[in-house]
């Protein structure tokens, strides 16, 4: 299927479920050409037939490939490998139970008892991955020095490879690096997938992630002589001798960890950051001008662009209004606006987020800005939720359902789905009960 023909049939599927296309002002998908295309991708034929409906590229997909373009530096990259071949090394049984014994053994507080794998879908997982990994280190070593004992060559050798990357210097300062960066990403990657979050309030969050990684930067020299005294004392209780290869012909193992691996992984990660958030910046910029804020003032650039945003939607905002709008309207709301908010302190604006805003907004008394604050609220910034979903699919489509209709299988996906809605069958049964069996529109 084409990305035109894609489109054409998401069009018609909101149609047919009663939607009106003439409200649809975002659309939000991942990163995959065929539906971000610029030119030829199902977001830009839908924005051709409903320019307002702009595009964002979800913002917890946008997390995840900060994390994973910034982890191309050579030192992290490899070491994100090793993490992933020692967790797929202790994925049998036999390997799993010595790992165990020994984790209740050296943490006996714990009750994590198995590593994870760096999933590429699960992004909160590949997270805790390295975080796990680096709490459980010490029963990992142990594990794999048993296991280098066993008869079995072919997993004695797997188990002394695996503890010889493992017992590098370099290992362990990308380790440590990860640690730390992932440790200050780890929230927001969490709250970028929750429901009822708006740009504005995720754009922060963000911002905040970039801002205390961006003062790391700043003091690299401090940040870096820390974490890589950690990892001397890490090294010297696992006995490993810090001292780089013959290949880095440097005498300073500090100085060449932390130009060579530990800035340019924080310059990536924060080039990455900013890179990914463009667009999603760029759309707050256009609703910045009703959004509350410290020292309200309204210059002429406020008034362009109350008007601009106001033109984009129209058709949506002349349904809200009685009379033919004009500039002296706009500006009269739009001062209205910014009489009632220049008051509030800034811990009261600091506390309000858009969608408690739109709710404490009267569209009688503000009905152009209460219609784009609702609009605004609904802007896509996440689809995790809705990709969440297609995990039903693994349990409705099997080799014994194979050949479900469409119909049935969206029926199923939905019941699934919304299993928190009390349905009694009853009710159900009535329903059917209304049509014979042949008009029934049910495609089994």
């Amino acid at each position: 299927m084409s990305e035109k023909e894609l489109s054409d049939v998401i069009l018609k599927s909101m149609t047919d479920f009663g939607l009106n296309t003439k409200y649809l002002t975002g659309q939000g998908y991942d990163g995959a050409a065929a539906m971000s295309g610029r030119y030829n991708g199902v977001q830009k034929f839908i924005c051709d037939e409903h320019p307002s409906a702009f595009y964002l590229h979800c913002s917890a997909h946008c997390l995840n490939l900060v994390i994973t373009f910034s982890c191309k530096v050579p030192e992290v990259r490899n070491c994100v490998g090793t993490i992933q071949s020692v967790s797929n090394f202790f994925g049998y049984p036999k390997r799993q139970s010595i790992l165990q014994l020994l984790i209740v053994e050296i943490f006996p507080q714990t009750n994590r008892f198995k590593l994870k794998n760096l999933c590429a879908t699960r992004w909160v997982d590949r997270h805790d991955a390295v975080i796990l990994f680096e709490e459980l280190q010490s029963a990992i070593l142990h594990a794999l020095d048993r296991i280098t004992l066993w008869s079995d060559s072919d997993t004695s050798s797997s188990a002394s490879h695996l503890l010889t990357a493992i017992r590098q210097l370099k290992f362990q300062t990308a380790l440590a690096i990860l640690v730390k960066i992932l440790s200050i990403s780890f929230p927001l990657s969490r709250y970028l997938q929750t429901v009822n979050l708006d740009l504005k309030t995720a754009l922060e969050a963000a911002s905040n992630v970039q801002n205390t990684i961006q003062e790391i930067r700043e003091n690299c020299d401090v940040e870096f002589q820390q974490l890589f005294l950690s990892v001397i004392t890490l090294c010297e209780k696992f006995d490993i001798t810090v001292s780089l290869s013959r290949q880095c012909k440097s005498d300073n193992p500090e100085y060449f960890l932390r130009v060579s691996v530990f800035i340019p992984f924080i310059d990536n990660f924060l080039d990455q950051l900013n890179d990914r958030f463009i667009s999603h910046r760029i759309v707050l910029n256009n609703f910045d001008c009703i959004i509350p804020k410290i020292e309200m003032k309204i210059s002429e650039e406020i008034k362009g662009k109350f008007k601009q945003l106001v033109e984009t939607y129209q058709d949506i905002v002349d349904e809200c209004t009685d009379s033919n709008l004009n500039d002296n309207l706009l500006n009269g709301e739009l001062d209205f606006w910014y009489t009632k908010y220049s008051i509030l302190t800034s811990s009261e604006l600091k506390n309000k987020n858009v969608i408690e805003l739109y709710s404490q907004t009267s569209p009688d008394i503000y009905p152009i800005i209460s219609k784009l604050l609702q609009i605004f609220i609904t802007l896509p910034v996440s689809t995790a939720t809705g990709e969440r979903s297609f995990s039903t699919l693994r349990r409705l489509k099997t080799y014994l359902r194979n050949s479900s209709g469409q119909i049935r299988l969206n029926g199923l996906a939905l019941l699934n789905t919304y299993r928190d809605i009390n349905m009694d069958i009853n009710d159900v049964l009535d329903e059917l009960a209304k049509k014979s069996k042949r008009k029934l529109n049910i495609n089994l």
